[in-house]
């Protein structure tokens, strides 16, 4: 049994793959992030392109 235990403790496989899906995690934060605030900025563009021409 200690065996077993001790073999558990000491693989480390697992830590990697959830190193990965934090990572992972990490990165589609921050590209949510960009892709919203770039929705705002052409949308702020787009407003002001259609403001400079008159109705």
């Amino acid at each position: 049994m200690d065996a077993l235990v001790a073999r558990f403790f000491y693989n480390r496989s697992g830590a990697t793959s959830i190193e990965y899906a934090m990572i992972a995690l990490i990165l589609g934060v921050g590209i949510i992030a960009g892709v919203t605030d770039l929705r705002t900025a052409l949308s702020a563009l787009y407003d002001r392109i259609v403001g400079a021409y008159p109705q």
